[in-house]
């Protein structure tokens, strides 16, 4: 088996995890009330500002983090964006490990 049948292999089987169909069903149910909706979009625009700002190394704004939490802590009292926050850290702890699997085997810690 060639690397990119491989890579493909392995989309399938992201595709196809439980992790991923949990996160779609979730933000399905998430997006269909449409207050929830806005307040997930305007706190993945801020949480994308922040990440971009610090890649970039500009200094972190206090207020815009405070800003962020806040955000996070209104939308996480709703079950579903707080099931879709579980469900989203449990995808990204996949990927994490598959990042780690391969890097360990091919010597890139």
């Amino acid at each position: 088996m060639n690397v990119h049948d491989a890579a493909h292999n392995l989309a399938r089987a992201i595709k196809d995890s439980v992790e991923l169909k949990e996160l779609k069903e979730l933000q399905v149910q998430l997006y269909a009330n449409e207050i929830m909706k806005a307040k997930f979009d305007a706190f993945h625009k801020m949480q994308m500002e922040l990440q971009s700002a610090q890649m970039t190394g500009q200094e972190m704004d206090e207020s815009k983090l405070q800003e962020a939490q806040t955000m996070f802590e209104d939308i996480q009292k709703d079950p579903i964006a707080n099931a879709y926050f579980q469900a989203e850290m449990k995808l990204n702890q996949m990927m994490g490990d598959v990042s780690k699997i391969i890097g360990d085997a091919i010597g890139m810690e």
